[in-house]
């Protein structure tokens, strides 16, 4: 009896699904619905066209076709779309989770709660805010490099974070950590669609308007793709968490760097004594430490920030380069650099979100947890006072004076 108990055990697990029997969803937007709470949008994966090689056409790419649903919730959501799939639907390999800005305004805490709980949603699934509705943005961006868009937009995000430092790399086990904790503020990607043509030869194609018009051009190239616009910044309110506000590409970098989680980036600067011509900096290492103190009620940090760049590209090849001038470059980038962190970190406490995980430096001070909650850090944050010490070591110049002339 307990052999064949055994037995019965050995040959599968319980709730296993073969993948030939699931409909695998690798993006997944959310919106706030017109009729129900949540609007679902899923990009569900086509692997026979994958392995086609066939890549482009309209709603993101043939490898994958879209499907919306009204719902209460997201499994509800998931449910709906089951209906009307030859399959059953999963999260289980969902890379992306795209947030509407009006859901994302009002809650991103909504769609949370199903991803600490049910495990076939990854918390390692990145997140992401778009302009607009997510049902559109899925529906309408091209991928013009990738089989899979979901490996379009991780890529994506992965390269302009490691590379130029613009946006963060940020999963839903971020949001959770920043729902159990009061010492940090998520923050996503911030996404855009901007259209390729718009650069070539100055006069951009009208938008497709109707469904006949997209159908048409199917197999054309592409004339909307993802654009990073920055990040979404968010604040928790009692149980809600709410975008509050916006950074650009460049204030996302100061961010990072703030935060200490910065590799690579660039900082244009005006050239010392030709303030019409500018320069390139390329950052290739940097490293920050934060000291705190606490007088009464007024907070103090300090951000020793330390780079080292190189002068990659600048329109003042004239200008003779000496040790002197180099010097005044130097100095240049110093002020460039700590102009913009300050006005970052002034701009976050202004929207009151402790991205940068200050709170956790802060929390070192205090020896228990009762004294820390009555120090009530979210209401403080927005009162800190912030100074720089930034040392720069740009190790080449370049040819800032002229290139070599041949013999």
């Amino acid at each position: 009896m307990l052999a064949a108990f055994l037995g019965a055990g050995i040959c599968g697990c319980y709730g296993r699904h073969e993948l030939e029997q699931l409909s695998l969803v690798t993006i997944l937007g959310v919106d706030k619905g017109t009729h129900r709470k949540l609007l679902a949008t899923a990009a569900i994966a086509l692997p026979r066209k994958m392995r086609s090689g066939d890549t482009m056409g309209s709603g993101g790419t043939s490898t994958s076709f879209i499907v919306s649903v009204e719902c209460d919730s997201l499994l509800d959501g998931l449910g709906r779309m089951t209906t009307m799939t030859s399959r059953r639907v999963t999260t289980a390999h969902t890379q992306v989770v795209i947030l509407g800005e009006d859901l994302a305004k009002e809650d991103a805490g909504v769609i949370l709660d199903v991803f600490s709980r049910n495990l076939e949603f990854r918390r390692n699934t990145l997140v992401a805010v778009c302009q607009g509705s997510a049902s559109e943005f899925i529906r309408n961006f091209s991928v013009p490099e990738e089989t899979e868009p979901s490996d379009y937009l991780v890529k994506l995000i992965d390269s302009c974070h490691q590379e130029l430092g613009i946006c963060p790399f940020t999963s839903v086990y971020d949001f959770l950590v920043a729902y159990g904790t009061g010492q940090i503020e998520p923050w996503t990607p911030y996404l855009s669609l901007t259209s390729p043509i718009e650069s070539i030869g100055g006069q951009p194609e009208e938008a497709d308007s109707g469904e006949g018009q997209q159908e048409s051009k199917a197999g054309d190239t592409p004339d909307k793709i993802i654009e990073l616009a920055g990040s979404a910044v968010f604040k928790k309110r009692g149980p809600k968490m709410q975008m509050v506000g916006t950074l650009d590409p460049i204030e996302t970098m100061a961010a990072n760097i703030l935060s200490g989680n910065f590799s690579r980036g660039f900082l244009s600067i005006v050239m010392p004594r030709a303030p019409q011509r500018m320069a390139a900096l390329v950052f290739q290492h940097c490293s920050v430490t934060r000291k705190t103190s606490i007088d009464g009620d007024r907070l103090n940090v300090t951000f020793k920030v330390r780079l080292t760049a190189s002068m990659e590209e600048t329109t003042a090849r004239e200008i003779e380069l000496s040790l002197g001038y180099h010097s005044e470059i130097v100095e240049q980038a110093e002020r460039t650099l700590e102009s913009l962190l300050s006005s970052v970190f002034t701009k976050l406490t202004a929207m009151e979100s402790d991205i940068l995980g200050l709170g956790m430096t802060i929390h070192g001070h205090f020896r228990t947890w009762p004294q820390w909650k009555e120090f009530d850090w979210p209401s403080k944050f927005r009162h800190t006072v912030a100074t720089y010490d930034v040392k720069m070591f740009v190790f080449t110049s370049g040819y800032a004076d002229s290139p070599p002339t041949p013999e």
